[in-house]
C-alpha cells in the first residue's frame, strides 16, 4: 500500500493511493492538492488502509459511508413530514395546512 500525489501533463494535482486487494492493484483517488492538504491526504490513506487491511476496497467503504449519512438525514421526523405534507396538501383544506 503506497500513497502518492500525481502530477499529470495537466495543472491538477491529485492525492492517490496504490492499494493490492484480492490479488489485483488498484488505485484510490483521495482527492486534489489545493482541497485537501498533506495532513488530511494522510489521514485518508490511512482509513483507506485499515479498509484494505479488512479486505474491503476504499471506495466502496467511502460509499457505504456516504450512503448511510444520507439514508440518516432522510429519516429525520422533519422530512418525512414536510414529504406527507407535500403529498397530502391537495386533499387538506387550507386551514389545516396552516397557510
Amino acid at each position: 500500500v503506497r500513497a502518492s500525489s500525481k502530477v499529470s501533463k495537466s495543472p491538477s494535482k491529485v492525492w492517490r493511493l496504490k492499494y493490492r486487494l484480492h490479488g489485483k492493484e488498484n488505485r484510490f483517488s483521495i482527492g486534489a492538492y489545493p482541497d485537501i492538504g498533506l495532513k488530511e491526504a494522510r489521514d485518508i490513506a490511512r482509513g483507506a488502509r485499515r479498509d484494505v487491511a479488512n479486505h474491503t476496497a476504499p471506495l466502496k467503504a467511502k460509499t457505504s459511508k456516504i450512503e448511510a449519512q444520507i439514508l440518516n438525514e432522510v429519516r429525520t421526523f422533519e422530512y418525512v413530514a414536510k414529504q406527507w405534507l407535500a403529498f397530502k396538501s391537495a386533499e387538506l383544506v387550507t386551514k389545516s395546512i396552516g397557510v
